[in-house]
């Protein structure tokens, strides 16, 4: 709005300079100085103009830089949270087992040998059914355990495919703000889909050069409208995209059928 204002004063400042030249030049007695006047004050105008342009364009400038600057700063708090989580639970497991093993030593002291058998049964099931590895990457992986979890109390299928090789290093606008919002949209999606097929595939691969993000989900179809509408007012794609372009990576979304695919790669500089 305001370029195109701007825009509007360079052209009005030629149609007064049109105007003036033709009064002084089909008149009887033609004046020099109102006619350099009348360009000088047209240049200094258009100057101004071209000033508040590019203060214009610096000042849009460092508003952008603010937002990923925030955004930065708001993907370490989440990794910080996710940190803090993870710490909380390895202290929590350390405590359970310091009971446990007080309560199995006092059953073997007291001979009920079978008890104790039956309690390790118990604790080895939990740990089959609690967190699965999927890499290296510590807060990547409480991520995807804690997404997963999630998945599962909202009756979501989520398949996870990992193959990230140990020298990767994961930005922390990758974690919270690209990969959390897309399991967001995605769970949102599968949910509102009346007919079942409550699945969401992920797939993060790192390959020579560059880390590849895939994900995918069924929909219902007849939201196809309304989909293009929240991607267009919702703030989640436009963070994901704008992530993206700071870090000169790609995106394509694409929709055959029912299924929607969102696909992210991102370069190493």
């Amino acid at each position: 709005m305001v370029q195109s204002a701007l825009i509007g004063i360079l052209f009005l400042a030629t149609i007064i300079l049109n105007f003036f030249l033709r009064d002084m030049v089909f008149v009887d007695e033609f004046s020099m100085p109102a006619l350099v006047f009348v360009i000088i004050t047209t240049i200094l105008l258009s100057v101004f103009v071209l000033i508040l342009f590019l203060a214009q364009g610096q000042f849009y400038a460092t508003v952008h830089q603010l937002e990923l600057e925030n955004q930065s700063i708001n993907g370490q708090i989440a990794q910080f949270e996710l940190t803090k989580k993870a710490r909380e639970q390895i202290i929590r497991i350390q405590h359970d087992l310091k009971n446990d093993y007080l309560v199995m030593i006092g059953m073997l002291e007291c001979g009920e040998s079978e008890n104790v058998s039956q309690l390790l049964r118990k604790k080895l099931k939990n740990i089959d059914d609690s967190d699965f590895f999927y890499t290296n990457h510590s807060v990547l992986n409480f991520l995807l355990n804690h997404r997963c979890n999630e998945a599962k109390k909202r009756s979501i299928d989520l398949k996870i495919t990992v193959l990230l090789a140990d020298s990767v290093r994961l930005d922390n606008q990758v974690l919270a703000v690209v990969l959390g919002n897309l399991l967001d949209n995605a769970f949102a999606a599968v949910l509102r889909n009346e007919k079942g097929n409550q699945w969401v595939q992920l797939e993060i691969k790192s390959k020579s050069g560059y880390l590849w993000i895939r994900v995918a989900n069924r929909f219902n179809t007849n939201e196809l409208k309304s989909r293009q509408k929240r991607q267009l007012d919702g703030w989640g794609i436009h963070n994901i995209k704008r992530v993206v372009a700071d870090k000169n990576g790609l995106y394509e979304s694409r929709v055959k059928d029912d299924l929607y695919e969102t696909t992210i790669i991102f370069f190493d500089s």
